[in-house]
């Protein structure tokens, strides 16, 4: 997620359940959902943003215990509040800031593509 407003880019970052790293939020794709559906459907969800996909920036793979998981993130244009939302920590962080507080190499080498492709 990337908001400018005019001025410098910003990142929002959620907070995970579990280990409550900060990370871009991410989900499931639901039944019948594109890629880009889902996208926009778990920004709303996890952060309470509205949202546009903008480009896709990065694909990654990471195993939890046995399981592969797959995730293709996107560059997404922030376009206002809404209501509802998960109740997660979120915050907006400069491309430096976010990059200080990121823990997962894959997710600092995420925000690289997204700082690049949104340039």
């Amino acid at each position: 997620m990337v908001r400018a407003d005019g001025g410098p880019r910003h990142y929002l970052l959620v907070r995970a359940r579990r280990s409550r790293a900060w990370v871009f939020p991410k989900g499931h794709v639901e039944s019948g959902e594109t890629l880009e559906q889902a996208a926009v459907r778990e920004v709303a969800e996890e952060a309470g943003v509205s949202a546009e996909v903008l480009a896709r920036i990065a694909d990654t793979t990471y195993r939890v215990g046995e399981e592969r998981v797959n995730v293709a993130y996107f560059a997404v244009r922030y376009i206002g509040e809404r209501s509802g939302g998960e109740g997660r920590d979120r915050r907006w962080w400069s491309y430096g800031e976010a990059r200080n507080v990121i823990g997962y190499d894959n997710l600092r080498e995420v925000l690289d593509s997204a700082e690049r492709s949104c340039r």
